[in-house]
């Protein structure tokens, strides 16, 4: 079991708890039924989500590969949430048939439950969904010291994974 930094617990490489303050133990102190831990004292509902394409880490949804839409995105993902939602950068709702980029916001909701996940597009850089040669201005200006990259832009340009950016 991976523990992240904001309180996002991962049962195994694809499965993931997102509750941020009562279910930060592993999952074998909890016991879930219809989405509520019925050992712990406060009785909240708990948001998973599953996929076999994608991860969390740290807030954010990564492994999402370039002009991957909305509706292709929720087809890859199982989750016990009610609602699911995705907001571009100036908080709308994204249509279905939109293509997601790095920076947009999927939204989870389960009984009176929200969470909020940061989408991370795999060298998306500057949040148009696309790998372009802007992209690979930005990330060479970084490696130059002549910019600075963090959150969002800084994850998506670690396309390896690997804690470097690529």
């Amino acid at each position: 079991m991976e523990k992240t930094d904001s309180g996002i617990s991962s049962q195994s490489r694809h499965r993931y708890f997102l509750d941020r303050r009562s279910h930060r133990g592993y999952q074998e102190n909890h016991n879930f039924k219809n989405g509520i831990c019925i050992n712990c004292k406060a009785k909240e509902p708990v948001i998973t989500i599953e996929s076999a394409k994608y991860k969390v880490l740290n807030a954010y949804l990564i492994d999402i590969q370039p002009h991957t839409e909305v509706n292709k995105f929720k087809q890859n993902i199982q989750t016990n949430a009610t609602e699911i939602n995705v907001y571009n950068s100036n908080k709308e709702l994204q249509e279905d048939v939109g293509k997601l980029a790095t920076g947009m916001q999927i939204e989870l909701k389960f009984k009176e439950k929200i969470e909020t996940l940061t989408i991370i597009v795999q060298g998306d850089i500057d949040g148009d969904g696309e790998i372009k040669l802007s992209d690979m201005s930005i990330i060479n200006r970084y490696r130059l010291n002549k910019r600075n990259l963090e959150g969002a832009p800084l994850s998506a340009a670690d396309v390896t994974g690997d804690g470097i950016v690529d």
